[in-house]
């Protein structure tokens, strides 16, 4: 099979990480979410806290609400004061993930990925989401957390990946444009039918 490579953009609570997580397993390949925060940080020499505080789930600068920086594939030089600035650590980020999916074939969760690596002759781009009260019950199971608290947390970081994709693309996170395949997780009985999904389309257009 040829090098691949697979992004997920997710609303939360839909399942977006356990379905990455269940791919990476069937073929063997790695998850790119948080770890590529830590890759990035090792190969620029910026604190890792940086990028964890300027991630798509934390980002709730007013930068975000009121302006946007496109990504081009530019990298400030470490000599500069702007190095750390929220829009080069985005920067260092996407280069590190270009450079991964240049070696090997892997699933990136969030991060903008699907824009990153527009140019990877072997992108499958992915979008999931389900209704707001299936994620309401989801991230309830998952964190432990009451109805309310919930819905609230939902709704926070959806917005702040909406924010967050939009300000390094300039485009809407939400757009079917942007995607290959867009699909409702709950529509399925357990996360593996929606893994399986992604993984026929996979074995067919990299086969």
């Amino acid at each position: 099979m040829k090098r691949f490579a697979v992004t997920i953009a997710r609303t939360c609570g839909s399942g977006g990480t356990p379905i990455a997580k269940l791919l990476c397993e069937e073929y063997g390949i790695s998850l790119y979410d948080k770890k590529l925060l830590a890759l990035a940080a090792q190969r620029s020499g910026i604190n890792e806290a940086l990028f964890h505080q300027a991630d798509e789930s934390n980002s709730k600068s007013l930068l975000y609400k009121i302006s946007k920086k496109v990504y081009a594939g530019e990298i400030i030089s470490p000599h500069s004061d702007d190095y750390t600035r929220e829009d080069n650590l985005f920067n260092c980020q996407a280069q590190t993930l270009k450079e991964l999916a240049d070696s090997e074939s892997l699933v990136c969760v969030g991060r903008a990925g699907d824009y990153v690596l527009k140019d990877c002759p072997n992108l499958l781009r992915i979008f999931l989401y389900a209704p707001f009260e299936v994620c309401v019950k989801n991230e309830m199971k998952r964190l432990g957390i009451t109805e309310k608290e919930a819905q609230k947390h939902i709704n926070q970081t959806n917005k702040n990946r909406r924010e967050y994709y939009h300000f390094h693309t300039g485009r809407d996170w939400e757009n079917p444009e942007h995607y290959d395949i867009c699909f409702d997780t709950s529509t399925f009985r357990a996360y593996a039918e929606c893994a399986q999904i992604i993984k026929t389309c996979i074995d067919q257009r990299f086969q």
